[in-house]
């Protein structure tokens, strides 16, 4: 039995994505591994690293820029948060992801 579960995410109707959840968060775990957040710890909501995977799954479902990546964002949050460990509530402004 697969241990991991199906997610399809989509930001319109002509766009989707497929992920199994292992995939995702093995994207996570390579951008995390991958990537240096210098920004001041004490002002920020997530790490770098949890908002470039969001980015990144966007963008494979058509959000290119930061307005349709924040909406991405919005409407796909339930899903993103069984996806992404340390995923809360809170969406990044337009400004934060840009």
């Amino acid at each position: 039995m697969n241990q991991y579960k199906n997610i399809s995410m989509s930001d319109n109707k002509d766009t989707s994505i497929d992920l199994k959840s292992n995939e995702a968060c093995f994207l996570q775990r390579l951008v995390e591994l991958n990537l240096k957040d210098e920004r001041n710890t004490s002002l920020i909501v997530y790490p770098l690293y949890t908002i470039v995977t969001v980015i990144i799954l966007a963008r494979m479902a058509g959000c290119n820029n930061s307005r349709t990546q924040r909406l991405f964002w919005q409407k796909n949050k339930k899903q993103l948060q069984s996806l992404i460990y340390g995923l809360g509530d809170e969406v990044p402004s337009e400004q934060s992801i840009r």
